[in-house]
């Protein structure tokens, strides 16, 4: 409705939905009051959606994260405006699909692809992403500077080569338990190679 308020489930989705989310959804409640508190993106995402409703302008797969259910559900919705009739506004038809399967499956992807299997710390590549994301227009480095830093655990090359690869992986664990209590939530440890580790903080 011109609130953004969910007052139409069709058949088909009801059926795909687990009982509290159902209920959840089948309430007349505003898509705001779905979407996380803490989720800043999300609801500012939804705050310009209702602000476009209001101008009259259409929109197109707008992915929403929303909580129902008490879990979490990824939506895809796109809303146009019905021509006037009489003078009077014609009011608007909108269309939402779930997506949340196919973000699943993008977030686990993500996470293979940017994750060290043995330390499940962020790889190399999520580091190089890390870094362009705070040193480009707007990241906090572009305001107040960092540090950073490349740390390489001495001998344990040879420790694999020469004992046990099992042995220098448990070194590398401790290695990284230890770090993670050192340096505290405000670095980004990065595993670059397997004796070498990333750090940045600003």
């Amino acid at each position: 409705d011109p609130a953004l308020r969910i007052s139409y489930l069709s058949e088909k989705l009801l059926a795909k939905l687990p009982g509290r989310a159902r209920i959840g959804l089948s309430a007349k409640v505003a898509l705001l009051g779905l979407v996380d508190e803490g989720d800043e993106a999300g609801r500012s995402l939804v705050a310009d959606l209702l602000a476009a409703l209001s101008r009259g302008e259409a929109f197109k797969g707008a992915e929403i994260k929303v909580q129902a259910g008490g879990s979490a559900h990824w939506a895809e919705v796109s809303a146009a405006p019905l021509p006037a009739t009489n003078g009077a506004g014609g009011g608007w038809r909108g269309v939402g699909r779930s997506i949340t399967d196919r973000k699943s499956l993008e977030m686990q992807l993500r996470r293979i692809a940017f994750t060290d299997e043995r330390t499940e710390l962020p790889n190399r590549y999520r580091f190089d992403e890390i870094l362009a994301e705070e040193l480009g227009d707007g990241g906090r480095a572009s305001r107040a500077g960092g540090i950073l830093g490349v740390v390489k655990v001495d001998n344990i090359g040879q420790i694999r080569t020469n004992i046990a690869a099992p042995a220098a992986d448990e070194l590398i664990r401790r290695f990284v338990g230890s770090a993670r209590g050192t340096l505290g939530p405000g670095f980004a440890l990065c595993r670059l190679e397997y004796d070498e580790f990333g750090l940045w903080t600003c």
